[in-house]
């Protein structure tokens, strides 16, 4: 299941009881495989940072993981501590990576500019 089929089942989700947001969010086959691929997404980043997080960027996979985080939203708050998913923590790790990756990239851009206005 990619993470736009869950972010539209989590869209779709009936938030209505603690128990049906604990039950989305248990530990089945679904959330396994997503925590699985987000924690190796997650070392990937680390290793290839600049090449590999331009990449996500072009490809809106950082918008997914936050459409993907706002759907669920109304699950986890439900949820509470009961029930938190696996992949929530790679995410958001991945998530804070990218913003790290572009503020270093703006920085540098705004340095190369006044460098190059210096000379």
């Amino acid at each position: 299941m990619s993470t736009n089929e869950l972010c539209a089942e989590a869209t779709k989700a009936p938030w209505t009881t603690p128990e049906l947001a604990i039950a989305f969010f248990s530990k089945n086959e679904r959330n396994v495989r997503l925590a699985s691929r987000m924690h190796l997404l997650t070392l990937l980043i680390k290793e290839l940072e600049a090449p590999f997080i331009s990449r996500l960027h072009d490809s809106n996979f950082v918008n997914a993981m936050l459409n993907l985080l706002n759907a669920c939203l109304p699950g986890l708050r439900l949820a509470g501590t009961a029930s938190t998913p696996q992949w929530l923590a790679s995410i958001m790790l991945i998530i804070d990576l990218c913003e790290k990756a572009a503020t270093t990239a703006c920085r540098k851009a705004e340095a190369k500019r006044l460098l190059v206005s210096l000379y």
